[in-house]
């Protein structure tokens, strides 16, 4: 097959290279896929649709969302496809749900959900870590943890509750990453002092999800989780997610702690950190 790249689909629509990379991750053009970190597609891929405008006035965005959203009264009877390419054709978006614990919720609600990078969590760390660790440590500290830190993605869930009776520590102590350089300090329960514990709903573009992830999503659905109460899937992908994607954001108030012999924790409005 030919394919063709962003920057020669760029030249031929009359738009950038960013912006088809766009309308890859958004899932609105059939047949792309990634060839490292570089989205290609078919050669005779045409231009997509712009939806936003008829007869002069603005309308938003006139696309199809049909998004995988997992039902536990009968797992088998709404999945029919056996191949990935099946998968994407048949859903845009798939639900999930990802679990943390940030210090301003107008952070994602700007700019949505977005891979960690090294920048981002060292300030981070130190902001909230700072007043218990000496700065010289806690560089030393984030420079070691980074080099190990294997978690560099956006991490979600299928299930809504794998994350509050599972992974509770996500939403209780917040980034894995500064949770480890605490725990090293001796002042983890510090953390549970800063931030608010929240689950965000999102649906993420099947494009943005990994061949191998769908695949194990397809046999796993029409093979494990017909009848569970709670399903043990997880994945995660590379590329930041807008914050268009944010279908919810909510604040459980009981989440088991996996850190603390998975005893409940409770959140209150009380509990709220004020400026």
């Amino acid at each position: 097959m030919d394919i063709m790249t962003t920057e020669q689909a760029g030249k031929l629509w009359g738009v950038t290279p960013r912006r088809v990379s766009e309308l890859c991750r958004d899932g609105r053009i059939k047949g792309a896929f990634k060839i490292g970190t570089s989205w290609v597609m078919p050669a005779d891929t045409q231009k997509p649709q712009d939806a936003r405008v008829t007869n002069g006035k603005w309308i938003g965005y006139q696309r199809k969302k049909r998004a995988f959203i997992f039902d536990f009264s009968n797992a088998t009877t709404w999945i029919d496809c056996q191949s990935t390419d099946d998968f994407r054709q048949q859903f845009q978006f798939l639900r999930a749900y990802h679990g943390c614990r940030p210090l301003y919720l107008c952070d994602y609600e700007k700019n949505g959900l977005q891979v960690p990078n090294k920048k981002r969590l060292s300030i981070l760390t130190h902001e909230l870590l700072g007043k218990y660790v000496d700065e010289k440590e806690l560089n030393n500290l984030i420079e070691t943890h980074w080099e190990a830190y294997p978690a560099k993605g956006i991490y979600f869930a299928l299930d809504k509750n794998m994350l509050l009776n599972q992974c509770g520590h996500y939403m209780i102590y917040g980034s894995e990453f500064i949770c480890g350089i605490a725990a090293q300090c001796f002042c983890q329960p510090k953390l549970k002092q800063s931030g608010i514990p929240t689950i965000i709903s999102v649906n993420v573009p099947t494009t943005l999800i990994s061949d191998f992830t769908i695949q194990e999503l397809i046999d796993r659905v029409q093979t494990d989780f017909d009848g569970m109460k709670t399903i043990d899937f997880g994945f995660s992908i590379t590329e930041n997610l807008s914050a268009k994607h944010i279908v919810k954001i909510e604040h459980p108030h009981k989440i088991a702690d996996p850190l603390n012999g998975y005893l409940p924790y409770y959140y209150s409005e009380e509990d709220k950190p004020h400026d």
